[in-house]
């Protein structure tokens, strides 16, 4: 018996087109160029996916960034959940040369059906290119999120990534804003002395 997606709702597998079918409008091959003089910069605070991806592009157009993160360095805590990346994220992972690195993560730990759950343990419903068997190219991908994170880390210039600072303050002068910086509170565990 087919299962249903939700309870009400036609009994029958999710539909895999909405999982796998390409999205329909696409983004520009490649943005247009920056015009920027040598004296630009641009400063992201927070190096999580979203500004490492801002550094990662803007550096990919000649636009000097600095990163500043609070954490006082690569290792100091790890986000360990796992994100799915669906089709409309593929001209992101392309344009930031990462498309191949994150099929490749993704293929080391395939994952081709999906199962709904209700808190109860009954089953809603289930999905994936185990049921429709139309693997194809539009296919989510899952990518633990510190990978995510270190592949554009690694993208980088280095130096990029301020480690241990922390927005204190802005201002905005004549042609830009002045950025105040302060170091962050650093963790300590009991008994490490700190």
């Amino acid at each position: 018996t087919p299962l249903s997606r939700w309870p009400g709702e036609p009994r029958g597998p999710l539909q895999p087109s909405l999982l796998t079918s390409p999205p329909t409008t696409r983004m520009p091959e490649r943005p247009p160029d920056i015009s920027t003089d040598d004296a630009s910069e641009v400063c992201i605070i927070g190096g999580g996916i979203g500004g490492l991806a801002l550094a990662v592009g803007l550096q990919s157009r000649g636009v000097r960034c600095h990163v500043v993160e609070r954490d006082s360095g690569w290792d100091e805590r790890r986000r360990g959940y796992g994100l799915t990346l669906g089709p409309t994220c593929m001209t992101a992972l392309t344009s930031l040369g990462l498309l191949e690195r994150v099929r490749a993560v993704d293929q080391a730990c395939p994952s081709d059906w999906h199962w709904v759950f209700a808190a109860s343990g009954a089953i809603l419903g289930y999905f994936g290119i185990a049921f429709s068997g139309k693997p194809g190219e539009a296919r989510n991908f899952r990518v633990p999120r510190h990978e995510l994170r270190r592949m554009l880390y690694e993208q980088l210039a280095p130096g990029t990534v301020r480690w241990g600072l922390r927005l204190e303050s802005y201002v905005e002068v004549a042609g830009g804003v002045e950025v105040h910086l302060k170091p962050s509170l650093q963790r300590s565990s009991a008994g490490d002395g700190g």
